[in-house]
């Protein structure tokens, strides 16, 4: 599963900004989506297993049947071993409802939400209103998925009955001001060093250079990194990398030679050993596998 850093663009299509997202189809050994932030909500649902999940600095782990949720603008990242855990996640606007929530008082809950509010961190299993957002979440994914007559309809107004569990069981958590300018500030020299990484990735990138874009020492640097994203930032880099070196991979327009100079790594010794250890297999491997898949699918379609 790979998105832009920052996601400008609505998610879904215009007029609906809904778009649903499942790790069953990913075609790895790990999954890793790089730290994004965006303007919707996202809610994520654990299938099965477990799953690292980093909101604004803050590292949590995800366990099967969890509800877990992203406001909007949070920097986010998850990571985990495919074998090890799945899940499903929506991403939406509210403006997604549309014309449904028109009326006064509906209108004046919509911009708490929009102003005041944030949706809960995480629904646990065991909590005793776990179950009916569990099936709503569960059935608006299925419905994105096959999208039978009047499918964008029924995930409006499933979208809407969820938010009104949500404010009946006061599940919104009212914004802290103090605390969220003083992430917000933090974000920012964030979001610069993410865009970099993002602009430079194929290129050379010392752990001098990356500490300078936040002003930062090298030493200090490393601390500053680790206790944002939970990983040293060699490591993240080359996460990242190997991830964009799969999407080359799978355009099948290069060598992988040249895949491994397009994302940054000239020595490919150090690619191939870093792709194995990241998906289990030689990018020669990932190449072979993902083409076989891609038949069968393509054989699979009337």
């Amino acid at each position: 599963m790979r998105r832009d850093l920052e996601e400008r663009k609505p998610h879904g299509s215009e007029g609906f900004a809904f778009q649903a997202y499942n790790t069953a189809v990913v075609q790895s050994r790990t999954n890793f989506v790089a730290s994004h932030w965006h303007d919707e909500i996202e809610i994520i649902q654990m299938l099965y297993g477990q799953a690292d999940l980093v909101v604004e600095g803050k590292l949590y782990q995800m366990k099967a049947g969890e509800l877990w949720f992203c406001n909007p603008r949070e920097i986010h990242q998850i990571s985990n071993e495919i074998e090890q855990g799945g899940y499903q996640s929506m991403v939406f606007s509210l403006d997604v409802l549309g014309n449904i929530l028109e009326d006064s008082d509906s209108a004046a809950y919509l911009s708490s939400i929009r102003e005041k509010w944030n949706f809960p961190r995480r629904i646990s299993t065991k909590e005793e209103d776990w179950g009916n957002y569990s099936k709503l979440v569960s059935r608006i994914c299925d419905l994105y998925v096959r999208k039978p007559i009047a499918w964008k309809m029924e995930i409006r107004a499933a979208l809407t009955l969820l938010i009104v569990e949500l404010l009946r069981n006061q599940r919104f958590v009212l914004k802290e001001e103090n605390v969220w300018r003083e992430r917000s500030q933090m974000s920012e020299h964030l979001r610069t060093l993410l865009h970099y990484i993002v602009e430079h990735y194929g290129e050379r990138i010392t752990l001098e250079e990356a500490a300078g874009i936040v002003h930062l020492s090298p030493r200090y640097f490393c601390t500053f990194f680790h206790d944002n994203f939970h990983m040293s930032f060699v490591s993240y880099l080359n996460r990242y990398r190997i991830e964009q070196a799969c999407t080359l991979l799978n355009m099948g327009e290069y060598t992988v030679t040249e895949v491994a100079m397009r994302v940054g790594f000239d020595n490919i010794s150090y690619f191939i050993r870093k792709f194995r250890e990241m998906q289990g297999c030689t990018p020669t491997e990932y190449r072979k596998r993902n083409e076989k898949l891609s038949g069968k699918r393509k054989t699979n379609e009337p």
